[in-house]
C-alpha cells in the first residue's frame, strides 16, 4: 500500500469499529421455501444503499504540509428534514486532506437506507489541525461547534434495492482565511451526486486479494470497503469487484521490486491474501441492499457461525461452524453471521471498480510539482513539503515501460482518464506511486501510477465587499493589498460575470455552518471570488463563494 509518514487514521480501518443506530424498514411475509422449511422468509425492501466517498480540491502546499481534520458523525438529512440517517457516529476518524488532492477514498457504504430523498449531509469536525511548512501548527476555532450542513444542488434518491454515489469534496484551499497571523475557518464544501461517472475522481482502495475470477478478469479486493447498517450494531469490512482492464497496470513489490507484470500474474494464487492497493474508476455497484432475514431456528449457537447464501433459502443454508474455520473459508457472495445475527464477514462485490493500477505490496506515494518535462523515459518533481521522499533538489521519476503482455507506467487525471508524458508540463501538480530506486549516480522513484491534476488552473482569489452588481458584473471594494490580485493596492475591481460562473452560498451562525450550492449577490455582501485578471484589471469570475456569517458579534 502506499504509505504516508503523518499522523493518519486510516478511513477503513477505523470505521470497522463505528457504533450504528436506527431500525430495519422492510415488509416480511413467510412463505414455503421447497427446501424441507417451511419458515423461511422472503422480504419486500424499501431500502437502498448511499456509497459515499470522501476527497478534496487542492490547498497550497506552500502554506500547508499536513490539513488533518477530525470527524465524529456523518448523516443524511431526508427531504421533509425527518429523522437523519445515521452514516457513522464514534470513533473519532482522522484524515490529511491533502492526501485526497489527487483522488478520492471509500468513506462509507451505508445500506439500509430508508427509500426517498435526501437533501443534505451533516458532518461533525471535532478537530482542525494545520501543519504549516514554515513550522509549527495552528488549530482554527470552528464554526457552529464544528457542525456542518452541505446541502447539493439537487436533492438525491435512495430507491429501494438502489445504490446512490455520493461524492464529498472539501475545498480546504477556499475554507482557509488568514488574517494578521490568525487563522480562520469558513467551510467551503461540495457534495456531488455522481450520475454518469463525469464528476467523480479516481478512487483509491486498500486491503487483501481474497479471489479471483480469471475468466471475468477481475479479482475480489476485500476489507476495502467499510460498511454500515442500520439493523446492526457495528460496523464490517466489505469487498469490491476489482476488473481488470486492457488498460490496467500490474505492479509487484512483493516479489518483483515494484515493476510492472503481464496482466495474467495477477491472477496467480500466490497473491490471495497479499495486502494490495487499486486505483480506478467505478463504473456501478453489485448490490443495493442485503436483507438478511434470518428466521427463528436458523441462527447459529452461541459461540459458533454460519455461512449465509444470501440467494438460498433459510432451510438450504449449511450448518453451522466455528467461526474461526468460516472466516478463512467462505467463498465469494456469502456472509458469516453469529448468534446474536451480526454480519462478522461480507465476501460480496459491492462495488464495481475499472483498474487503472493494481499495486501488490507497498508502494511510495509522493506529491509535488513536475519541475523538468519528460526526456526519454525520466521527469523530474519538485517534492512538496511533508512527504515521505526529502528532496532537496527536484526527485527524478522513472516511467517504467511496458513488459510483454502488461503495460508500464499509468499515466492518468484526476478523473482517471488516460494521459501522455507529454501531458506532464512544467509546473502540473502530480501524486507518483513508486518505489525508491538507485543506480551508480542517481536515486530516483520507479513509478508505477502518476495522476495528473489538470483542474488545478491557477485561479486567482479576489476578497472584498460588493459595491453594486447586475447581470454581468459587479464591483467589489478590497480592503488589503493581498485581497486584490489585480493591483498592488487594495481598491475597487469591477468583476465580470457570465453564464459559466457558478456560485457557492457559506452561510455561519451561531449552531450551524450550512454550505449551500447557488447563491444571489447582495449590496455590502462579503465574497471570495476565484478567476484571473484580464487586460485592465478587470477580474473575469469563475466561481464566487458567498460568506454569510450571521454571527452574534
Amino acid at each position: 500500500m502506499p504509505t504516508k509518514i503523518r499522523s493518519i487514521v486510516l478511513l477503513s480501518a477505523v470505521l470497522l469499529s463505528a457504533a450504528m443506530l436506527g431500525g430495519c424498514g422492510g415488509t416480511t411475509s413467510t412463505s414455503d421455501s421447497g427446501g424441507g422449511d417451511s419458515d423461511t422468509t422472503t422480504t419486500m425492501s424499501t431500502q437502498g444503499s448511499v456509497a459515499l466517498f470522501l476527497t478534496d480540491a487542492p490547498a497550497d502546499p506552500d502554506a500547508f504540509s499536513a490539513v488533518n481534520v477530525r470527524l465524529t458523525r456523518v448523516e443524511l438529512i431526508p427531504e421533509d428534514d425527518g429523522d437523519p440517517v445515521l452514516v457513522r457516529e464514534d470513533s473519532p476518524i482522522t484524515v490529511d486532506l491533502l492526501d485526497l488532492t489527487h483522488e478520492a477514498i471509500p468513506l462509507s457504504y451505508r445500506e439500509g437506507v430508508p427509500e426517498g430523498e435526501y437533501c443534505a449531509i451533516t458532518l461533525t469536525v471535532e478537530s482542525l489541525e494545520l501543519v504549516l511548512t514554515a513550522g509549527g501548527t495552528a488549530e482554527p476555532e470552528l464554526p457552529a461547534g464544528g457542525t456542518l450542513t452541505l446541502r447539493p444542488e439537487d436533492c438525491f434518491t435512495v430507491e429501494a434495492d438502489g445504490v446512490s454515489h455520493v461524492q464529498v469534496d472539501l475545498d480546504v484551499g477556499r475554507s482557509i482565511e488568514v488574517e494578521d497571523g490568525e487563522y480562520s475557518l469558513r467551510p467551503v464544501f461540495y457534495v456531488d451526486i455522481i450520475r454518469d461517472g463525469d464528476e467523480s475522481r479516481l478512487v483509491r482502495m486498500d486491503g487483501e486479494i481474497a479471489d479471483y475470477d480469471e475468466a471475468a478478469q477481475r479479482v475480489l479486493l476485500c476489507g476495502s470497503m467499510p460498511i454500515l447498517r442500520a439493523d446492526h450494531d457495528g460496523a464490517y469490512a466489505g469487498c469490491a469487484w476489482i476488473q481488470v482492464t486492457p488498460e490496467t497496470g500490474f505492479f509487484d513489490n512483493v516479489n518483483h521490486g515494484g515493476t510492472p507484470r503481464a496482466l495474467a500474474e495477477i491472477f496467480d494464487p500466490a497473491n490471495i491474501g497479499q495486502s494490495t492497493t487499486v486505483a480506478g474508476v467505478v463504473e456501478g455497484f453489485g448490490h443495493g441492499y442485503l436483507d438478511l432475514d434470518v428466521p427463528p431456528g436458523h441462527f447459529p449457537p452461541p459461540g459458533e457461525c454460519k455461512l449465509w447464501h444470501p440467494q438460498r433459502p433459510a432451510g438450504q443454508q449449511p450448518p453451522p461452524e466455528p467461526c474461526e474455520s468460516l472466516m478463512e473459508t467462505a467463498p465469494t457472495d456469502t456472509v458469516v453471521i453469529d448468534h446474536d445475527g451480526r454480519i462478522l464477514l461480507d465476501r460480496r462485490g459491492l462495488v464495481n471498480v475499472d483498474a487503472v493500477a493494481v499495486e501488490l505490496g507497498s508502494f511510495l506515494r509522493v506529491d509535488g510539482d513536475v519541475a523538468d518535462p519528460v526526456i526519454d523515459d525520466m521527469f523530474t518533481m519538485d517534492v512538496h513539503p511533508g512527504e515521505p521522499v526529502d528532496a532537496s533538489e527536484p526527485l527524478p521519476v522513472q516511467l517504467q515501460p511496458a513488459p510483454a503482455g502488461g503495460n508500464g507506467t499509468r499515466l492518468v487525471s484526476k478523473s482517471g482518464v488516460p494521459l501522455v508524458a507529454g501531458d506532464l508540463d512544467s509546473g502540473e501538480s502530480v501524486s507518483v506511486d513508486g518505489i525508491l530506486a538507485t543506480s551508480p549516480d542517481l536515486t530516483y522513484l520507479r513509478s508505477a501510477l502518476v495522476i495528473v491534476d489538470d483542474t488545478l488552473a491557477s485561479l486567482e482569489r479576489l476578497s472584498g465587499t460588493v459595491l453594486s452588481f447586475d447581470d454581468t458584473s459587479a464591483t467589489v471594494a478590497t480592503a488589503t493589498a493581498e485581497d486584490n490580485p489585480c493591483a498592488d493596492a487594495p481598491g475597487d475591481v469591477l468583476v465580470k460575470l457570465d453564464d459559466e460562473t457558478s456560485y457557492l452560498t457559506v452561510t455561519i451562525t451561531d449552531t450551524d455552518s450550512t454550505t449551500s450550492a447557488g447563491g444571489e449577490l447582495a449590496a455590502d455582501q462579503r465574497v471570495d471570488i476565484y478567476g484571473e485578471c484580464t487586460v485592465g484589471g478587470t477580474f473575469h469570475a469563475s466561481q464566487v463563494v458567498i460568506i454569510d456569517d450571521e454571527r452574534t458579534p
